[in-house]
């Protein structure tokens, strides 16, 4: 059986969430193969750099995010970004 992660999901597993421990433990547990989407994983890379600037930074807006991004780079989201490229070592895309 496959299961289709969502956007929510993989955010959960990457950035504390209130949903973290619930993601995590089902993610280790399942025995099932994981399937997403381009457009889910595209999702997730934005949605995590938008919550790690709001966070961190202090940058709500999108245009100060990319004009902070073009300025210093992602490296106030560096762990994420290695996790997320991962995880999307381990899971599979569908079409």
């Amino acid at each position: 059986m496959e299961i289709f992660l969502d956007t929510s999901f993989l955010v959960s597993l990457l950035i504390e969430t209130k949903k973290s421990d619930k993601a995590i433990n089902y993610f280790e547990r399942a025995e099932h193969r994981f399937v997403t989407s381009v457009s889910v994983f595209e999702e997730t890379l934005y949605t995590g750099v938008r919550l790690l600037a709001d966070e961190k930074l202090k940058i709500r807006g999108r245009y100060h995010l990319q004009d902070y991004i073009k300025k210093k780079g992602y490296t106030f989201a560096k762990d994420f970004l290695a996790n997320l490229y991962t995880l999307s070592n381990i899971i599979d895309y569908s079409a």
